[in-house]
């Protein structure tokens, strides 16, 4: 299982990247989920404060949008919501929940599910990562954070991290662990705030 440390990284540790870099095929830089319209299962643990809450995260694209939705192993609703290009319009949320820096919480950590950022040179930086592979560092993205750091395994370029937050530090951050599927079959996220505030998610398999 691969494990990494995240830090907040100086702006000199960073290379612009130029024309002269054009050799090097650039990633997508996509997480996941963007764009995609199937439907999604994850058994969901939620650290907010000192509560700890448990269920189901449930997602699938529709046009422009994704729509979330939280409930109990036994059907019980506990949120639901759609974000459209880093907006979150909540339909309904729990009174645990219901606190509006937990919202405004919620909506960016959820983004970093549906985050997509532009590729032109203008906006890309890059840095060479600790030995699993590449740290880019991007702005120009859909939820209209000022930078993104997206990092990929060396191995088969699979995308193992995305964050936003300024140039030189996270303020929130996504990891992601996958078996034999494109999909992450595990998802950590967390940041740094002034609410304690992680989700653990784990893939379960939709059947028909």
């Amino acid at each position: 299982m691969l494990t990494a440390v995240i830090c907040g990284c100086a702006t000199n540790k960073y290379k612009i990247y130029s024309s002269e870099m054009m050799a090097v095929d650039l990633p997508h830089f996509q997480a996941p989920f963007y764009s995609d319209t199937n439907s999604h299962a994850y058994d969901l643990h939620i650290y907010v404060q000192k509560k700890h809450i448990s269920g189901l995260l449930l997602f699938k694209g529709e046009e422009s949008m994704t729509r979330f939705s939280i409930v109990t192993k036994t059907g019980q609703k506990l949120f639901d919501a759609t974000l459209n290009k880093g907006e979150m319009q909540v339909q309904y949320i729990m009174d645990q929940l219901d606190r509006k820096l937990v919202r405004k919480q919620l909506a960016r950590d959820l983004n970093l599910l549906v985050l997509s950022c532009s590729a032109g040179l203008d906006n890309i930086y890059y840095r060479k990562a600790v030995p699993y592979g590449l740290s880019y560092r991007v702005s120009s993205c859909s939820n209209g954070a000022s930078y993104a750091h997206f990092e990929f395994e060396k191995s088969n370029e699979r995308l193992i991290r995305v964050g936003t937050g300024n140039k030189n530090r996270l303020k929130e951050w996504a990891t992601f662990e996958y078996d034999d599927s494109s999909f992450p079959h595990r998802i950590t996220i967390d940041h740094r705030s002034i609410i304690n505030l992680r989700l653990e998610l784990t893939q379960l398999t939709l059947r028909d």
